[in-house]
């Protein structure tokens, strides 16, 4: 399998898991749910945090329109450089209408 594949894989799991603990969290007193939810916000951030640097290490660009960053999309190829955009805000990295241009880059890397 791919490193890809297993990272997502286990993020998938990851997740699942927060799902759990929200469930069980409904079958605790009322004076523990505000405890284990604020847990619970702060491991979903963290996860999300993980998502963004593991994705950005393996190559994505990340959109700052929110925080956490998101991960921006492939969605075009422009010759050797790819185009990404964000799911969220819709903004395409590299912008070619803000005078960015992509650069050719050495056969089988992108930017």
């Amino acid at each position: 399998m791919e490193p890809l594949t297993l990272l997502s894989a286990g993020f998938k799991t990851l997740k699942e898991v927060v799902t759990a603990i929200k469930a069980i969290k409904e079958l605790l007193p009322e004076n523990k749910k505000n405890e284990v939810s604020m847990g619970i916000d702060g491991v979903e951030a963290n996860l999300k945090i993980a998502e963004a640097q593991i994705a950005q290490a393996l190559g994505y660009q990340l959109c700052q329109c929110e925080f956490p960053p998101v991960i921006m999309l492939n969605v075009e190829n422009s010759g050797r450089n790819k185009i990404f955009q964000c799911p969220k805000c819709n903004k395409k990295y590299p912008n070619i209408y803000e005078g960015e241009v992509p650069q050719p880059q050495p056969e089988g890397e992108y930017v």
